[in-house]
């Protein structure tokens, strides 16, 4: 045992390497330290050594905890260790607990072979850092996941927008459809009727396919998913603007509208929403 001591005493890289270290007798003191632990406690080589002699392993108060204390007990009985991440209250050269504290990780390593070990060689690796940086990172992380977030509510805001379901008079509601129709599109324009259907009370919504320049089996089955979304909320449906190219690619789609009400324009498809209320527009 006191060779394989003396030759990590002697080891210049032990003496000189980057990670704090220390070798404790069977008692938890302190009895050799190196200069980096030196360095991470502050102290110069004087106050270190009165470290060193008031200071005990099993009486270090950052590592009071009972689960911590049992890890050092099994390194003592001749176990390599490795306790927890610790937030790590440096002492003075009295081993009094100081205002200076840091993220620190214990590794503990019984030195030979001998059961249970004379000497537990002790190496003290500071975290803060690493700590710090892991903060800054799931901060950032938490900050992109807010600004994602907001982002998703922006373009959803900017979708219904730009699906303009206007009420036009009490119980009907126009959306006059422009351009072409992809599936995110479909998606918004089935989720603005809906919702502007039943914050208005609708009974009839009239759609418009004036501005619309191709219908394929996609944009034909999005419409049908509509107006029946609607019909669940008891909400009847209009289509109007239908043009010869439309009708002749539904017919040749084999697409079945048979039971949805059509008309060719608008003016005609609010006079049919009226004569369903019953109501009618008279000249003055």
């Amino acid at each position: 045992m006191a060779s394989s001591l003396n030759t990590l005493i002697r080891s210049s890289a032990w003496s000189v390497m980057s990670i704090g270290s220390a070798i404790y007798d069977s008692t938890g003191k302190a009895v050799y330290t190196n200069t980096a632990l030196r360095r991470i406690f502050n102290l110069s080589p004087a106050e270190m050594l009165e470290l060193q002699g008031n200071y005990n392993l099993f009486d270090d108060p950052s590592l009071a905890d009972p689960e911590v204390q049992a890890d050092i007990k099994r390194a003592f009985a001749g176990e390599k260790v490795l306790l927890p991440t610790l937030d790590y209250v440096i002492v003075d050269a009295h081993g009094q607990p100081s205002n200076r504290h840091l993220a620190a990780r214990f590794t503990l390593k019984p030195l030979g072979d001998a059961q249970p070990p004379e000497y537990v060689v002790g190496y003290f690796h500071d975290v803060s850092e690493a700590m710090e940086l892991e903060t800054q990172i799931s901060a950032r992380r938490d900050e992109i996941a807010r600004m994602s977030q907001q982002d998703s509510l922006l373009k959803a805001e900017i979708a219904a927008r730009a699906v303009p379901v206007v009420p036009i008079l009490p119980g009907i509601l126009v959306l006059p459809l422009v351009g072409g129709i992809d599936p995110v599109q479909a998606d918004q324009i089935i989720t603005a009727l809906l919702q502007a259907s039943s914050r208005n009370n609708a009974d009839t919504v009239i759609l418009d396919l004036t501005g619309v320049p191709v219908v394929d089996t996609a944009v034909a089955n999005y419409i049908l998913q509509a107006i029946n979304a609607l019909k669940l909320l008891g909400t009847e449906t209009i289509v109007v603007g239908i043009s010869n190219e439309i009708a002749q690619t539904i017919v040749q789609l084999g697409i079945r509208l048979d039971s949805i009400a059509t008309r060719a324009d608008l003016q005609s498809g609010l006079m049919a929403a009226l004569e369903r209320q019953n109501l009618t527009i008279e000249s003055i």
